[in-house]
């Protein structure tokens, strides 16, 4: 719907508002429950995870590796895709078996519901419709 086609809704609904009051109910942020639903982000994955669940021998052949500082990297950077594929190249090299590579995508595809999501907001009824601030020239148009 249109801006236009829900202001004129408006008006009909409450036909007993001036435009300056009904442009102040519409524009007037009031605490509603939040309309998106929580998302979920990826959980950060761990230096310690990682070594939970590889052998002592990948362990020690991962921090031998040349590769071995581009993975802390991408684990200090949160950056699944760098570890993935700097894994790729120990898996290749024998140095890191199926299942460990396995275990190790299965931590960094972990994911949260959002902890900075909030269950309510403060919204106007514009703001709700996706129209956003009204104006009073706005309504005085279609009055």
């Amino acid at each position: 719907m249109t801006k236009q086609q829900w202001l004129i809704t408006q008006i009909e609904q409450f036909p007993q508002l001036s435009a300056r009051e009904l442009v102040s109910y519409l524009n007037d942020k009031v605490l509603v429950n939040n309309p998106v639903l929580i998302g979920q982000i990826p959980v950060l994955t761990t230096l310690e995870e990682v070594s939970d669940v590889v052998t002592d021998d990948e362990v020690l052949a991962i921090a031998e590796s040349p590769v071995y500082l581009r993975i802390l990297d991408a684990i200090a950077q949160n950056r699944p895709d760098w570890i993935v594929g700097n894994l790729t190249t120990l898996k290749r090299g024998g140095k890191l078996s199926q299942a460990s590579f396995d275990a190790i995508i299965a931590l960094l595809q972990r994911t949260q519901p959002d902890p900075n999501y909030q269950e309510q907001i403060s919204i106007s009824p514009a703001e709700l419709a996706g129209h956003g601030a009204i104006l009073v020239s706005d309504v005085e148009e279609l009055i």
